[in-house]
């Protein structure tokens, strides 16, 4: 069993993992920002979108928080191999987390 979880963390499962995490993000944000944009734009309060903006934000700070804590797991046991596109991605997952903050505020 042990081997399978250092064969997962080594492995591209890893990387695809935390891709489709990201991706979810991305894609949540951008449902955001389209949701929040349109109720601007009709001039009218929705209280309702509001909760669910909410909860999606919080969905997305969760994501990020896993996907970062993921890549900082694999590090550890990886090694320096994945260092510069780990970093890479850590960064971009910061930045998406930040347009759900945006789009919430």
């Amino acid at each position: 069993m042990f081997d399978n979880l250092l064969a997962f963390w080594r492995g591209k499962d890893f990387l695809k993992g935390v891709l489709q995490e990201f991706e979810k993000m991305l894609t949540d944000t951008e449902d955001m920002f389209r949701r929040v944009c349109s109720q601007m734009l009709e001039s009218k309060a929705d209280g309702e979108l509001k909760e669910e903006i909410y909860r999606i934000d919080k969905e997305v700070n969760r994501l990020e928080k896993d996907i970062r804590t993921r890549i900082v797991a694999h590090l550890s046991i990886q090694g320096n191999v994945d260092l510069p596109a780990s970093l890479v991605l850590m960064s971009v997952v910061k930045d998406a987390e930040r347009l759900g903050d945006y789009a919430k505020n």
